[in-house]
Order: C-alpha cells, then structure tokens, then sequence
C-alpha cells in the first residue's frame, strides 16, 4: 500500500510538474531504499537467529501436534518440503509425541518408528542449508532491484531540483 501511494505521488508531481512534490518523492523513495537495505542486511546477519528462534518454537510447540490444526499443517508443510524431520533429528519427536508424524516419510504410507523410512535430518540444519544456498541469489536480485531503485531517487532529484515551478513558466505582459 505504501509503495502505491508512492508511485501516486511521483505520478503526481512528474505529471503537474511539481517541484517541490518531486523533491518530497525523491526523499521517500530514499527512505524505502534505506528500510529495504538494512532489512536485508539484517536478515543476512541474523540469519542464524532466525533459525533459532524457529527451531525454538517448533520444539516447544511439539506436543501440541495433532491437536492444534493450524500448527499441524504448517509442521507437515515444513517438514515435506525441506524433506526433514524434528528440529534436530527425527529423534525429537520421540521425545515429545513418541511417534514421528506422516510427513517425516521419505514415501507416502511408510512406517514412522523404522528410521530408514524416514529423514532422519533435523529440520533446522536443513533451513540452514536453504537459507545459505538462495543467500547469493537473494542478495544479487537485492542489489539490481536497488540500483534501480537509487537510480529512481537520482531521477527524482534531478527533476526536482533543475525543473522550473509552475509559476516561473509564465511571463507577465
């Protein structure tokens, strides 16, 4: 929503040739530039504190499996797609449910408590994994979306500042 709102005011400006709008455009798109950098940057940096914080929360929240749907559904998401099981290893969920669910099956129907049918990878190693292999592809559609984007604020200021105002265009008779 903002970034429409955004978008609606550089339309404006460049369309009423606005300068002092122009200028006001320019300074946001600067701001979100900044915001959506050091949100990435924090990401990158933190990254292992993201995984800790779900790894922490995935475990606490074990024994409420099967019982709260939403948090089944999720942990059945998470633990087929990443082709996981447990925070750690398989060997958590023995601890909480004593039975590791359906979606740590490395096939559909197999039996949980024989550990060849099932991954045996914890689910937070395997995040580990995700994150640092799309880390590069992240950061390199970052950088060109920001260049893009430092270039609008250029464009902005250009404008902004050699554009005449509205008033200066006419000449008094």
């Amino acid at each position: 929503m903002m970034l429409l709102v955004l978008s609606l005011i550089g339309f404006i400006a460049c369309f009423y040739k606005l300068k002092s709008l122009t200028i006001i455009y320019a300074i946001l798109l600067a701001c979100v530039v900044a915001a959506q950098l050091v949100g990435g940057t924090l990401v990158f940096v933190f990254k292992e504190d993201v995984v800790n914080e779900l790894s922490n929360g995935f475990l606490n929240n074990m024994p409420a499996y099967g019982s709260n749907k939403a948090y089944t559904s999720a942990i059945d998401a998470i633990q087929t797609e990443l082709m996981c099981c447990g925070v750690n290893s398989y060997t958590d969920w023995l601890k909480s449910v004593k039975i590791p669910p359906q979606s740590c099956c490395k096939t559909p129907g197999c039996i949980t408590i024989i550990p060849a049918e099932i991954y045996t990878e914890g689910c937070a190693d395997r995040l580990r994994d995700v994150l640092t292999q799309s880390a590069a592809v992240s950061i390199s559609v970052a950088v060109i979306f920001a260049l893009i984007q430092i270039t609008g604020v250029i464009a902005a200021f250009i404008l902004g500042c050699c554009r005449q105002s509205r008033s200066a265009q006419y000449v008094q008779i």
